[in-house]
């Protein structure tokens, strides 16, 4: 059986409920195909040694606000390597060289910044209206540098399919693919 990494923050808890079961959902219907190896992105939630990880994150956090994430995947792309195939929900881990990393996503970044700057009113009824523009700008080079070296973007929504190829700022032709949402 081919080996596949399956990378994830998944957070604290039980993580079948990790993102509405989905993740859970993709892991396990993923080991009937591969020998999927669970990869924890969520660094800052291991135990006693990530200690410090949590304090530096949690102060940023009250200093910076808001980062969407940048500070976590720009830790844990210092630690977290995965040779081979990989499949992600997140710009973490980065990819090394010629692996493969494969992205699952609902929505992106970019599309984000597009509500913020052309649907305002959309974008006000948001989960992202109390994160500020330069954070929103920076997370989306960092997914669109993500998007350029990875092998294939997998999205929930046809419509994001659409969004990511017509999107100037990046260059998907090709690699990405709709596949719909995962029931657990």
């Amino acid at each position: 059986m081919e080996k596949l990494n399956f990378a994830c923050a998944w957070g604290y808890g039980d993580i079948r409920q990790s993102w509405s079961g989905t993740n859970y959902g993709l892991y396990s219907h993923l080991q009937k195909y591969y020998e999927v190896e669970n990869v924890n992105t969520g660094i800052f939630h291991r135990g006693w040694l990530t200690f410090p990880l949590r304090v530096a994150r949690k102060l940023h956090h009250v200093f910076c606000g808001d980062d969407m994430e940048v500070l976590r995947m720009r830790m844990a792309n210092r630690f977290v390597r995965t040779p081979g195939a990989t499949l992600q929900f997140d710009e973490c881990p980065a990819v090394h060289g010629d692996e493969r990393h494969y992205i699952y996503q609902d929505l992106s970044v970019d599309y984000v910044l597009k509500m913020a700057t052309s649907l305002p009113d959309v974008f006000a009824h948001s989960s992202y209206k109390h994160i500020q523009m330069p954070r929103i700008k920076a997370r989306a080079r960092m997914q669109n540098a993500f998007y350029a070296k990875a092998a294939g973007i997998f999205t929930m929504g046809k419509w994001l399919v659409k969004e990511l190829e017509e999107d100037r700022n990046i260059s998907v032709k090709d690699k990405v693919h709709h596949v719909g949402g995962v029931s657990t």
